[in-house]
């Protein structure tokens, strides 16, 4: 027999963890799947620092584990670099597989809430009935099919499953403007963010 919900989220990360914490606590009936066996498996552990801009009320509403808020920020190119004191803060978030990560944290209370969550579990074939998905059939340690009324697909970037479900990737030319932190051998104190205008200097 088919599992009925109202909303399928597929894939357990950030994205897909806060739509389950927040549809869960409005009274949905949340199936989540996730293919890895673990949640935040598919990174190492990293801190992501997002620009609090309209996002206070969610980050209050869902509890979401901020390490540090900061307004100040270090930008460095190749002739210079300057500090800059900011209206807007900076928030730092844990995330990967362990305690206390973004992403562990928010799908655990989402299980709390009343979410249902499927690891090592993927989506091998969406039903249709014209343009509406009708079931998803999912396929992990057993297969079994799931009738939802909405699908959310939060599968990431490199995710499959918009393409599969007939939709088509937008073609876009891609210019990243400044890089955050993404290695190991900078000191970076978590009251400043540091801001690179050339991928090179990043390996000063």
């Amino acid at each position: 027999m088919a599992m009925e919900c109202d909303v399928l989220i597929v894939g357990a990360g950030c994205a897909g963890s806060v739509a389950a914490l927040k549809l869960s606590r409005a009274g949905l009936k949340v199936v989540v799947v996730e293919k890895e066996d673990t949640i935040g498996g598919h990174t190492n552990t990293k801190i992501d620092i997002t620009e609090n801009k309209d996002i206070q009320s969610i980050v209050d509403e869902l509890e979401l584990p901020v390490l540090k808020k900061c307004n100040q920020s270090k930008w460095f190119s190749p002739n210079y670099s300057f500090t800059w004191d900011s209206n807007v803060s900076d928030l730092y978030f844990k995330r990967g597989s362990e305690p206390g990560c973004l992403e562990v944290e928010v799908m655990k209370n989402a299980v709390k809430a009343g979410a249902k969550l499927l690891l090592s579990t993927q989506i091998s074939k969406f039903n249709f009935n014209g343009e509406n998905i009708t079931s998803a059939i999912l396929k992990g340690n057993s297969t079994e099919e799931v009738k939802p009324k909405t699908v959310i697909i939060a599968d990431g970037y490199a995710g499959t499953t918009a393409e599969q479900a007939g939709f088509e990737k937008p073609k876009e030319n891609v210019t990243i403007a400044g890089y955050g932190i993404t290695c190991n051998n900078i000191d970076m104190p978590l009251d400043t963010t540091w801001i690179f205008l050339d991928l090179s200097l990043i390996h000063i």
